[in-house]
């Protein structure tokens, strides 16, 4: 037999925002009770008290976010290093009154060189 909470649950899971607006609590969960009825009651094919549904929803919000920080550190466990390549160079010149055209000299120098 399905319950009120397993159809909420399978409606939030199809829903990715749902998931993530309930795991960071920023949703009214009336209101979503509120809209998700229609779809609890068809898909239980019986009429469904919108307090039922918010309770689902209240003991469904602690699960999302376990499982969201779960999800994030398998990602950032899996990741490995990142290395980022291009083609910047960094020079560093020690300060001196002659040497205020050297650094566009030595970089035209090795423009040249390409």
């Amino acid at each position: 037999m399905v319950s009120i909470s397993h159809v909420v649950e399978d409606i939030v899971k199809h829903r990715p925002y749902l998931s993530e607006s309930l795991a960071a609590g920023i949703i009214n969960v009336s209101s979503l009770a509120r809209q998700l009825q229609p779809d609890v009651e068809r898909a239980l094919q019986k009429g469904v008290n919108t307090g039922a549904i918010v309770m689902a929803l209240n003991r469904l919000a602690p699960y999302l976010q376990v499982r969201e920080q779960v999800q994030l550190n398998k990602l950032l466990s899996n990741m490995g290093d990142i290395i980022l390549r291009s083609s910047l160079c960094d020079y560093t010149l020690k300060k001196f009154t002659y040497s205020i055209g050297l650094p566009y000299r030595s970089i035209e120098k090795s423009g040249e060189k390409r």
